[in-house]
């Protein structure tokens, strides 16, 4: 690459051809993988049945216990 005082630029293209050879086949170009179908709707059901499961399941136990003894602010 050169450059004048104007900025006027010059290439020296050479003698050797740099890209990829012109008599190359066309690869076959591959169809993308479908995508597959994800129940989006049912992933979001089947963790709030879990979760609200877990919630019952600890709130039971928490309303299920007895307290030991009697607590001093409870008594006044």
């Amino acid at each position: 690459i050169a450059r004048d005082e104007s900025a006027r630029y010059a290439f020296f293209r050479g003698e050797t051809w740099l890209g990829a050879p012109e008599d190359r086949g066309r690869v076959p170009v591959q169809p993308a993988p479908q995508p597959q179908s994800v129940d989006y709707q049912g992933n979001l059901r089947l963790q709030n049945d879990a979760l609200q499961r877990q919630n019952q399941m600890e709130w039971d136990q928490l309303r299920r216990q007895q307290p030991a003894g009697v607590e001093v602010q409870r008594a006044k």
